[in-house]
């Protein structure tokens, strides 16, 4: 089996580090935990930046158990967290910063984990929501959607002048964008299944809460649809003057004014 050079690099660097915090021992008590956190600490960064996520998280977790009260735990927090982040284990790096913003909330670094934390959130929520989208609506299916919208929020909030935030807002309004195409994901869903009251209530959600979003359109052709099944032609008529006023050339809107035209003509010709 082949070793790549980055691995031999980290694998050697690994085995240094070790020489050296066996020479600790004879320094005094103090002097020698901070020598060997400092190693742990330069070797766990070593190996996040050669993308060796996994060595990074086994050493800087090795330091905060060993020297809980060094100087280079509290950095270490934010790599490990990071690491864990980068190696696919959001979760797993949500507690950790959650750990972190109690324990130094005075932090320099505050915003980063704040935003840290949304993008772990933002990476469990996009996944679980592209699984939803392939299914029938479920009660909980928004549920991390909603925490991811929390933390980027958090974020936006409290650190409005901080480096993160103009990304933070941009990724609020894509969550915003996603969980209303769920909605109407859903609404859709009822309209075909003939559920048409609950079809007008999901769709009238995202008219009401999703108001800028690109989905606006579509739900409020599935409300005209669904209003027409249960024979409420002006409610249908009122909601199509308020697409066509506002939407007037996006294709939902054509296709609820044929889908309009077709019912009136059925009803004259009967």
């Amino acid at each position: 089996m082949s070793v790549s050079p980055q691995r031999i690099l980290i694998f050697v660097g690994m085995l240094g580090l070790l020489v050296q915090l066996a020479g600790c021992a004879g320094l005094p008590g103090n002097e020698a935990a901070d020598v060997a956190a400092a190693e742990l600490y330069k070797e766990g960064r070593a190996a996040i930046r050669h993308g060796d996520y996994a060595s990074g998280v086994e050493l800087l977790s090795t330091l905060i158990r060993r020297y809980p009260y060094n100087r280079t735990v509290e950095p270490a927090r934010l790599q490990l967290a990071f690491a864990l982040f980068k190696s696919g284990q959001a979760e797993k790096a949500i507690d950790r910063l959650e750990e972190y913003i109690k324990l130094y909330p005075d932090s320099k670094n505050l915003a980063y984990a704040y935003y840290l934390r949304g993008l772990a959130a933002l990476e469990i929520s996009n996944a679980e929501l592209a699984d939803f989208m392939g299914r029938p609506p479920e009660a909980n299916a928004l549920a991390s959607s909603r925490r991811s919208f929390d933390y980027l929020s958090q974020l936006a909030q409290k650190f409005p002048r901080s480096r993160y935030f103009d990304d933070a807002v941009k990724k609020i309004g894509e969550l915003r964008d996603a969980m209303a195409r769920y909605e109407v994901h859903a609404a859709n869903y009822f309209l075909k299944q003939g559920h048409f009251e609950t079809a007008i209530d999901r769709a009238e959600y995202v008219t009401r809460y999703y108001a800028r979003s690109p989905q606006v359109p579509d739900a409020f052709a599935i409300m005209i649809k669904a209003w027409l099944k249960l024979g409420q032609r002006q409610k249908a008529q009122d909601t199509l003057n308020m697409l066509e006023m506002n939407f007037a050339d996006v294709p939902a809107t054509q296709d609820a004014r044929r889908v309009f035209d077709q019912y009136v003509a059925q009803l004259e010709a009967d």
